[in-house]
């Protein structure tokens, strides 16, 4: 009766850690699905380095919908993310690109754009200035 136990308790030891790992991967399987990703085309630092602008590829659901390009403005601190914010959402077809006119104020230009959402024209000590052509 000893041996069972002793044999029972060194396969459950042993098959322990291949149960949680098939447990996370059963987890993420079903999270995966609803994640967006995303590629970053190009990016901009402000002046003061305090912000970054970044052109992205979004593919999956994110804060402009079911993916697009979209341009994220990100806040920090030394190595720290500390506010993130999404003023233009391109659905269609054109081209993005950002760049700072000053150290408040960012230029967002759309070239031949289709499909495309302005979110808001400030955001904290920010301004967005948008140039939105369409073909």
């Amino acid at each position: 009766m000893q041996q069972r136990h002793r044999w029972l308790r060194l396969s459950i030891r042993l098959m322990l850690p291949v149960f949680a790992l098939a447990g996370f991967g059963s987890i993420a399987s079903l999270a995966l699905p609803g994640m967006a990703w995303e590629t970053e085309l190009s990016r901009s630092d402000s002046p003061s380095g305090f912000y970054r602008a970044s052109v992205i590829r979004v593919t999956g659901e994110s804060a402009c919908g079911n993916g697009g390009i979209a341009v994220r403005v990100v806040r920090h601190r030394s190595i720290f993310k500390t506010g993130e914010d999404i003023p233009f959402c391109l659905h269609g077809k054109g081209t993005v690109k950002v760049q700072w006119s000053d150290a408040s104020t960012l230029a967002i230009v759309c070239s031949g754009c289709e499909g495309y959402e302005i979110a808001n024209e400030d955001w904290q000590h920010l301004h967005y200035a948008f140039d939105v052509e369409r073909p």
